[in-house]
């Protein structure tokens, strides 16, 4: 990471007039399961324009690259929940996220209330210092550097004098790292993946809605094959085929099982309790 960050800023200090994203990749490492010690690892994208910020998983860079080169029109998911809209300089945030074939977006305005300590090291060459918040539940630690003059980092994580280069939460269920950075010179457009599902414009809803949402899949997450197994007719589920409600109470069973096991948000006070 250290020749790349260096390159970083001096290449921030003689382009910073023209257009262009400023583009940070974290690497996120994550427990799907809270009372596992298995982490879960995915590159994440941070861009920054003059702007905007835009956070969310670098698979969709990845496939908006071959559909640019090829004309194709390969659509991927986020498998974190992360995806995250903001203004420059603002706490006000948009999460979109796919839920049952809708894109929906759930809007927030968070600051965070920062403890900037004394403490300081140096991480690939870059001088950073130390900070703590409590923020969604959780209490975190960050490092930032002011090396790289954006008030900036990962998912909903902003506020510091510079950029934030590691954050994680105390008992190590959120691990964010910076890997390496770039300039684009030009802003990159996310609006057909992040602001848009692919074109489909998102539904609004608050926080209200969004639990409810979960809580009713969580009720019933085989609703919408009922009528068919009803008037005789054959599912398929998880690669497995259902032909009769027997088979569908066993599914039923082992999808609330596995939604409650993978259930570890980020923001636990936003949490919903699935009993």
């Amino acid at each position: 990471m250290k020749k790349e960050i260096l390159l970083f800023i001096i290449l921030f200090f003689s382009l910073k007039t023209f257009a262009q994203t400023y583009r940070f990749i974290y690497e996120l490492e994550y427990k799907a399961d809270s009372t596992s010690n298995s982490l879960k690892k995915e590159n994440m994208v941070l861009d920054i324009t003059d702007k905007k910020v835009r956070f969310y998983d670098y698979n969709f860079v990845k496939y908006d690259s071959i559909n640019k080169n090829t004309g194709s029109n390969i659509q991927t998911s986020s498998l974190t929940k992360q995806m995250i809209t903001r203004d420059l300089n603002s706490y006000n945030n948009k999460q979109y996220f796919t839920f049952n074939f809708d894109y929906f977006v759930l809007k927030s305005d968070e600051p965070i209330n920062w403890k900037i300590l004394q403490e300081t090291k140096t991480v690939s060459g870059l001088v950073v210092q130390k900070a703590t918040a409590s923020f969604g539940g959780r209490n975190w630690t960050a490092w930032f550097t002011t090396s790289i003059p954006f008030n900036e980092g990962p998912y909903k994580f902003r506020g510091l004098p510079g950029l934030i280069v590691n954050i994680q939460d105390t008992k190590g269920n959120y691990i964010y790292n910076l890997l390496k950075s770039q300039v684009i010179k030009e802003n990159y457009d996310t609006s057909f993946f992040l602001e848009t599902r692919y074109g489909k414009n998102p539904i609004e809803i608050n926080l209200s809605q969004y639990q409810k949402l979960l809580l009713d899949n969580y009720g019933d997450p085989v609703a919408g094959y009922k009528s068919t197994i009803i008037n005789g007719g054959t599912v398929m589920i998880n690669n497995q085929k259902i032909q009769n409600n027997e088979q569908l109470d066993v599914m039923r069973k082992s999808i609330r099982e596995k939604i409650k096991k993978n259930y570890n948000p980020v923001e636990l006070d936003k949490a919903v309790s699935y009993k």
